[in-house]
C-alpha cells in the first residue's frame, strides 16, 4: 500500500548498498528467514524486553528482503531465485505471526485470522500472476506489515516501560486480520473481473 509506492525512491540507495554486499540473493533470502524466525521466537517468549529484540531482528530481516531482489537484478535474476524468495517470505510471515499468536500478547483466534489473511493475500496476488494478469499489489502489502511489526512492539515496550499496560500488539493483529482478509478479497475480485473482461 504505502511502502510499495516508496520502492522507486529507495531503489537508488539500495543499489549502492547492494553493490557492496558480498552475499548472493539466495543467501540474503535465507538470512532474512532466520532473522524472522528469531523475531517470532522473541515475540513468543512474551517478555517486555524481547519486544525490542524482535523488532530489531525484523528490521534486519526486512533489509535482507529488500536487498535480495536488488542484488539479483545487479547480476542475473533467475526463476529459481524468485521462487525461493517468495517461498521463504511466506515462511518468514508464518514464523513471526505464529510467534505472536502463541504469545501472551495476542489471543490465539485473532492470530489465526491474521495468519489466514496474510497467506490468502499473498496467494491472491501470485495467483493473478499465474493466470497471466501480472502480480497484484493492491491493499495491505508485506512492506506495510513489516513496518508495523517493527514499530508497534517498540511503542508497546516504551509504554510498558512507563507503567502503561496496553494491548497494542493484539490490536495490530486485529488490524492484520481485518485488513489482510479484505485485501485478499479485493485482489480476488479484481482478478475475477479482469478475467471476465478478457
Amino acid at each position: 500500500m504505502v511502502l510499495n509506492r516508496l520502492r522507486s525512491l529507495l531503489e537508488r540507495p539500495l543499489m549502492r548498498i547492494a553493490r557492496r554486499i558480498p552475499l548472493t540473493p539466495s543467501m540474503l533470502s535465507w538470512l532474512g528467514l532466520l532473522l524472522a524466525a528469531g523475531a517470532g521466537f522473541c515475540f513468543y517468549q512474551g517478555y517486555r524486553y524481547l519486544l525490542l529484540a524482535g523488532a530489531v531482528l525484523l528490521l534486519f530481516s526486512g533489509c535482507c528482503d529488500a536487498l535480495d531482489g536488488v542484488v539479483a537484478r545487479l547480476g542475473q535474476p533467475t526463476l529459481l531465485g524468485d521462487f525461493l524468495d517468495h517461498t521463504l517470505d511466506r515462511y518468514a510471515d508464518v514464523f513471526v505471526l505464529v510467534g505472536i499468536s502463541l504469545s501472551p500478547w495476542c489471543a490465539l483466534w485473532v492470530g489465526l485470522l491474521a495468519i489466514v489473511g496474510v497467506l490468502l493475500t499473498s496467494y491472491a496476488g501470485t495467483q493473478a500472476q499465474a493466470v497471466g494478469l501480472g502480480r497484484h499489489y493492491g491493499g495491505l502489502g508485506r512492506g506495510d506489515r513489516l513496518a508495523l511489526l517493527v514499530v508497534i512492539p517498540i511503542i508497546q515496550y516504551g509504554l510498558m516501560s512507563r507503567g502503561i499496560f496496553t494491548s497494542l500488539m493484539e490490536w495490530m493483529m486485529i488490524f492484520f486480520a481485518i485488513a489482510c482478509n479484505a485485501t485478499a478479497v479485493l485482489r480476488f475480485v479484481a482478478t475475477w473481473l479482469a478475467l471476465r473482461r478478457g
